[in-house]
């Protein structure tokens, strides 16, 4: 095999016990060159301007081939100094291993996929000092917009990004006062039809495990938990976990069982039942 000369933007060199590193990345004149183009026609092209500047699609699929040919990545800092855009939005997730954290997260990357946005994404366990060190590199990679999805009662990190005028939409937690932009699932529907199929199931001793006591869907949910209770004449006992994990939850029932009496035991429902076969 050929050595690649010193001036070849793919040439490598030998360091350690035969690994290799790249001299540098290739630029937009090493394309351009390449393709036999000018510098300005390779940039419409990667940055998806190839009608605007009336180029041909045989020359926008050389250019294209070459691109991937030479490995060549678009500089986002450099896009960033020139035309005060990076295409790049942040998401603060509390636990990215949560299935219904990750369809959201999912669901927020596509949008953003389809239309030219990169999506950053954070999982904090739920610890403020985590969620401040990571919004903070996010805002500086100069991400155009935040999704956090981890605000508490007084939360000194959103307050920050507040005060900053950093745009922000929150999502799955409120922040009451705040007057941000929020989507919610219905905290209060959910527990109350949870609630109302156990009392259907002939459940009447019922515990509700919450997440932190300072965040919006814990207090909605218990709210919720207690209303419903009443309404049937009853009442139950709930328990605060810090971490709304499968630990969080199995570590949850033993310290509810010394308030709680023992649950009655399930009867399997009639045949006919809705619940049954």
């Amino acid at each position: 095999m050929g050595e690649s000369s010193p001036g070849d933007p793919r040439s490598v060199s030998a360091v350690g016990n035969g690994e290799t590193q790249a001299t540098r990345p290739p630029t937009l004149r090493d394309v351009a060159r390449e393709a036999g183009v000018h510098v300005s026609t390779v940039s419409r092209v990667l940055n998806d301007q190839a009608a605007s500047g009336r180029i041909t699609p045989d020359t926008e699929e050389r250019i294209r081939e070459v691109a991937r040919r030479l490995g060549y990545r678009r500089n986002t800092i450099a896009r960033a100094l020139r035309t005060g855009r990076t295409l790049v939005v942040g998401m603060v997730v509390p636990d990215v291993a949560n299935l219904y954290k990750a369809e959201i997260t999912r669901g927020a990357g596509d949008v953003f996929y389809a239309d030219g946005y990169s999506l950053i994404l954070a999982s904090t366990d739920d610890d403020p000092a985590h969620a401040e060190s990571q919004v903070s590199a996010m805002l500086g990679v100069q991400a155009e917009g935040l999704m956090y999805g981890v605000a508490r009662d007084d939360d000194a990190v959103l307050a920050d990004i507040i005060d900053e005028g950093f745009p922000v939409v929150l999502f799955n937690r409120a922040a009451p006062g705040r007057g941000i932009s929020a989507v919610l699932p219905d905290d209060h529907g959910g527990t109350r039809l949870a609630v109302e199929h156990l009392l259907l199931l002939g459940h009447t001793r019922i515990v509700q495990v919450g997440g932190p006591e300072d965040v919006s869907s814990t207090v909605n949910r218990l709210e919720a938990f207690e209303e419903t209770l009443r309404a049937a004449d009853l009442t139950g006992s709930h328990h605060f976990t810090q971490r709304q994990n499968e630990e969080g939850g199995i570590g949850s029932p033993k310290p509810c069982s010394k308030s709680a009496p023992t649950p009655p035991r399930f009867s399997p429902p009639t045949t006919g039942s809705p619940w049954g076969p």
